[in-house]
Protein backbone atom coordinates (compact mmCIF):
# COMPACT_ATOMS: atom_id res chain seq x y z
CA UNK A 1 0.00 0.00 0.00
CA UNK A 2 1.32 3.73 -0.52
CA UNK A 3 0.24 6.46 1.00
CA UNK A 4 0.22 10.09 0.40
CA UNK A 5 0.15 12.58 3.21
CA UNK A 6 -0.13 16.52 3.47
CA UNK A 7 0.80 17.05 7.30
CA UNK A 8 1.61 20.38 9.49
CA UNK A 9 5.83 19.43 10.51
CA UNK A 10 5.05 22.66 12.74
CA UNK A 11 2.27 24.76 13.40
CA UNK A 12 4.03 27.51 14.49
CA UNK A 13 5.18 28.18 11.22
CA UNK A 14 1.40 30.45 11.31
CA UNK A 15 1.82 32.36 14.34
CA UNK A 16 1.77 35.54 12.64
CA UNK A 17 -1.96 34.46 12.17
CA UNK A 18 -2.70 33.90 15.31
CA UNK A 19 -5.81 36.65 15.58
CA UNK A 20 -7.57 34.62 13.58
CA UNK A 21 -7.30 31.02 14.11
CA UNK A 22 -10.42 29.54 13.54
CA UNK A 23 -10.55 31.44 10.25
CA UNK A 24 -7.19 29.91 9.09
CA UNK A 25 -8.21 26.88 10.19
CA UNK A 26 -11.51 26.65 8.34
CA UNK A 27 -8.95 28.15 5.11
CA UNK A 28 -6.30 25.58 5.49
CA UNK A 29 -9.21 22.81 6.13
CA UNK A 30 -11.04 23.67 2.97
CA UNK A 31 -7.50 24.03 1.15
CA UNK A 32 -6.27 20.54 2.10
CA UNK A 33 -9.82 19.10 1.18
CA UNK A 34 -8.89 20.46 -2.18
CA UNK A 35 -5.54 19.41 -2.55
CA UNK A 36 -5.93 15.83 -1.36
CA UNK A 37 -8.97 15.30 -3.68
CA UNK A 38 -6.73 16.74 -6.68
CA UNK A 39 -4.24 14.42 -6.01
CA UNK A 40 -6.84 12.11 -6.11
CA UNK A 41 -7.47 13.19 -9.58
CA UNK A 42 -4.30 13.51 -10.76
CA UNK A 43 -3.67 9.91 -9.57
CA UNK A 44 -6.51 8.69 -10.67
CA UNK A 45 -5.44 9.62 -14.10
CA UNK A 46 -2.05 8.20 -14.10
CA UNK A 47 -3.42 5.00 -13.64
CA UNK A 48 -5.60 5.44 -16.64
CA UNK A 49 -2.67 6.82 -18.54
CA UNK A 50 -0.19 3.68 -18.16
CA UNK A 51 -3.79 1.04 -17.65
CA UNK A 52 -6.76 0.52 -19.15
CA UNK A 53 -8.63 -0.18 -15.85
CA UNK A 54 -11.89 1.20 -15.45
CA UNK A 55 -12.48 4.30 -13.36
CA UNK A 56 -14.73 2.47 -10.91
CA UNK A 57 -11.80 -0.02 -10.14
CA UNK A 58 -9.66 2.69 -10.23
CA UNK A 59 -11.35 5.01 -8.06
CA UNK A 60 -12.16 2.06 -5.82
CA UNK A 61 -8.47 1.92 -5.36
CA UNK A 62 -7.58 4.98 -4.02
CA UNK A 63 -9.00 6.46 -0.72
CA UNK A 64 -9.37 9.67 0.64
CA UNK A 65 -9.22 9.90 4.78
CA UNK A 66 -10.10 13.32 6.10
CA UNK A 67 -8.68 15.09 9.21
CA UNK A 68 -11.01 14.63 12.20
CA UNK A 69 -10.39 17.52 14.04
CA UNK A 70 -10.57 20.97 13.31
CA UNK A 71 -7.09 22.32 15.31
CA UNK A 72 -4.17 22.93 12.87
CA UNK A 73 -1.62 20.67 14.26
CA UNK A 74 -4.46 18.05 13.73
CA UNK A 75 -4.98 18.58 10.54
CA UNK A 76 -3.59 15.74 8.13
CA UNK A 77 -5.00 14.36 4.81
CA UNK A 78 -4.47 11.24 3.47
CA UNK A 79 -4.53 9.00 0.24
CA UNK A 80 -4.25 5.43 0.53
CA UNK A 81 -3.70 3.14 -3.10
CA UNK A 82 -4.58 0.17 -2.73
CA UNK A 83 -2.31 -2.69 -3.37
CA UNK A 84 -4.57 -5.35 -3.49
CA UNK A 85 -4.56 -7.45 -7.07
CA UNK A 86 -7.15 -5.99 -9.25
CA UNK A 87 -9.06 -8.68 -11.44
CA UNK A 88 -9.32 -9.24 -15.38
CA UNK A 89 -12.74 -8.11 -15.25
CA UNK A 90 -11.57 -4.45 -14.52
CA UNK A 91 -10.23 -3.90 -18.18
CA UNK A 92 -11.59 -3.99 -21.45
CA UNK A 93 -11.70 -8.40 -22.17
CA UNK A 94 -13.14 -10.22 -25.11
CA UNK A 95 -14.40 -13.70 -24.96
CA UNK A 96 -12.55 -15.62 -27.86
CA UNK A 97 -12.05 -19.39 -29.01
CA UNK A 98 -8.84 -19.59 -27.46
CA UNK A 99 -9.61 -17.77 -24.27
CA UNK A 100 -9.98 -14.47 -22.86
CA UNK A 101 -8.12 -11.25 -24.74
CA UNK A 102 -7.36 -8.32 -22.57
CA UNK A 103 -6.18 -5.31 -22.61
CA UNK A 104 -4.19 -4.47 -19.51
CA UNK A 105 -1.56 -2.04 -20.47
CA UNK A 106 -2.20 0.50 -23.11
CA UNK A 107 -1.81 0.04 -27.00
CA UNK A 108 -1.08 -3.79 -26.17
CA UNK A 109 -3.58 -7.00 -25.95
CA UNK A 110 -2.89 -10.21 -24.01
CA UNK A 111 -4.39 -13.61 -24.67
CA UNK A 112 -4.80 -15.67 -21.60
CA UNK A 113 -5.70 -19.13 -23.52
CA UNK A 114 -8.67 -21.16 -21.88
CA UNK A 115 -10.11 -18.66 -19.73
CA UNK A 116 -13.41 -17.82 -19.94
CA UNK A 117 -15.73 -15.45 -18.27
CA UNK A 118 -18.34 -16.42 -16.14
CA UNK A 119 -21.23 -15.21 -14.02
CA UNK A 120 -21.97 -16.45 -10.70
CA UNK A 121 -24.72 -17.71 -8.75
CA UNK A 122 -24.25 -14.86 -6.76
CA UNK A 123 -24.22 -12.66 -9.84
CA UNK A 124 -20.76 -11.84 -9.84
CA UNK A 125 -19.11 -11.81 -13.19
CA UNK A 126 -15.35 -13.04 -13.77
CA UNK A 127 -13.06 -14.50 -16.01
CA UNK A 128 -11.76 -17.96 -14.68
CA UNK A 129 -9.64 -20.82 -15.08
CA UNK A 130 -10.19 -24.17 -14.49
CA UNK A 131 -7.49 -25.60 -12.24
CA UNK A 132 -7.79 -29.11 -13.22
CA UNK A 133 -9.42 -30.78 -16.41
CA UNK A 134 -12.41 -31.39 -14.58
CA UNK A 135 -15.45 -28.52 -14.28
CA UNK A 136 -14.34 -27.97 -10.69
CA UNK A 137 -12.63 -26.25 -8.85
CA UNK A 138 -11.76 -22.96 -11.19
CA UNK A 139 -10.52 -19.68 -9.91
CA UNK A 140 -10.65 -16.29 -10.68
CA UNK A 141 -7.85 -14.48 -12.48
CA UNK A 142 -6.04 -11.23 -10.88
CA UNK A 143 -3.70 -9.34 -12.53
CA UNK A 144 -1.70 -5.84 -11.71
CA UNK A 145 -1.75 -3.21 -9.03
CA UNK A 146 -3.08 -0.09 -8.60
CA UNK A 147 0.30 0.75 -6.60
CA UNK A 148 2.53 -0.58 -9.22
CA UNK A 149 1.84 2.68 -11.47
CA UNK A 150 2.78 4.95 -8.54
CA UNK A 151 5.81 2.91 -7.66
CA UNK A 152 6.92 4.44 -11.29
CA UNK A 153 9.45 7.04 -11.98
CA UNK A 154 7.66 10.18 -11.37
CA UNK A 155 4.06 9.64 -11.05
CA UNK A 156 3.91 10.51 -7.04
CA UNK A 157 5.95 13.46 -7.28
CA UNK A 158 3.54 14.52 -10.06
CA UNK A 159 0.38 13.68 -7.88
CA UNK A 160 1.70 15.44 -4.99
CA UNK A 161 2.30 18.46 -7.23
CA UNK A 162 -0.79 18.91 -8.06
CA UNK A 163 -2.12 18.36 -4.97
CA UNK A 164 0.04 21.33 -3.15
CA UNK A 165 -0.79 23.50 -6.30
CA UNK A 166 -4.46 22.86 -5.45
CA UNK A 167 -3.86 23.19 -1.63
CA UNK A 168 -1.69 26.64 -2.86
CA UNK A 169 -4.67 28.44 -5.05
CA UNK A 170 -7.21 27.31 -2.69
CA UNK A 171 -6.26 28.53 0.55
CA UNK A 172 -4.98 31.99 -1.16
CA UNK A 173 -8.59 31.77 -2.20
CA UNK A 174 -10.49 31.25 0.87
CA UNK A 175 -8.35 32.62 3.47
CA UNK A 176 -9.06 36.42 3.09
CA UNK A 177 -13.12 35.54 2.34
CA UNK A 178 -12.91 33.36 5.86
CA UNK A 179 -11.03 36.66 7.56
CA UNK A 180 -13.82 38.94 6.09
CA UNK A 181 -16.52 36.86 7.62
CA UNK A 182 -14.72 37.60 11.38
CA UNK A 183 -15.61 41.32 10.68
Amino acid sequence: MTTVSIAWKDAREFEWLARAPKAVAKALAKAGRDAIRSAKTAGGRAVREKKRISVKHANRAIVLSFPRSKEISALVWRMDVSGAPVPVVAFPYRQTRAGVSVAINVGKRTLIRSAFEATMLSGHTGVFLRRTKKRLPIKELFTTRVSDVFNDTGVLQSVAAKGLDAFDRTFQRVLPLELEKLR
